[in-house]
């Protein structure tokens, strides 16, 4: 489902992007002198990440990664990152409180 017409379904929706950006808040910023173990530290959360949003029992995402994009679906709504992961996942939050805003300007 993807519209917001559904009262429990836009609060699961708007809920999981509120707690996917607390997510990804958590992750390391890469930095430092020491580039390779700053970014070996950001890869590791990313992956523990993913882990996390992918194993779920209630609604799982499904990540995948095609030749220059990361794709992340979750609750019926889908988005893409040409920067990876956590892009994708910023994108897929902006695009559904863009919904969300959208749907409720026409209440």
């Amino acid at each position: 489902m993807t519209d917001f017409s559904d009262a429990a379904h836009r609060s699961r929706v708007l809920s999981a992007a509120d707690e996917l950006a607390a997510m990804l808040d958590t992750l390391p910023a890469i930095e430092g002198s020491d580039w390779a173990a700053s970014h070996r530290r950001y890869r590791e959360a990313v992956t523990v990440l993913s882990r996390e949003l992918t194993t779920r029992q209630d609604n799982p995402a499904r990540i995948s990664e095609g030749y220059s994009d990361v794709y992340i679906s979750l609750l019926g709504f889908r988005a893409s990152g040409a920067s990876g992961f956590a892009a994708a996942c910023r994108n897929w939050i902006a695009q559904v409180r863009k919904k969300a805003d959208a749907w409720k300007a026409h209440q």
